[in-house]
């Protein structure tokens, strides 16, 4: 949890340098606030959409590293 928490924070610290404007649409962070949208007439998906498209690919990254990793471990001591 606090790695989760950590990974959060990281990326709204990087989100917020307009330097980095090019990582910006890769970020988790970048799209939570068009959530907001949905609280709109009429309701723009657009960046609700892209959102959870890359919180998708997040999550299958994670996951093939995460089983990748449990693979590789010998459990069987």
């Amino acid at each position: 949890m606090v790695a989760t928490t950590g990974v959060a924070t990281l990326m709204w610290i990087l989100d917020s340098i307009p330097q980095l404007g090019w990582l910006h649409p890769w970020l988790l962070v970048h799209h939570w606030l068009a959530f907001g949208d949905l609280f709109r007439d009429p309701v723009f998906t657009d960046g609700i959409v892209r959102g959870l498209w890359l919180a998708l690919g997040y999550a299958v990254v994670f996951l093939v590293a995460a089983r990748t990793v449990f693979v590789h471990r010998d459990i069987t001591s």
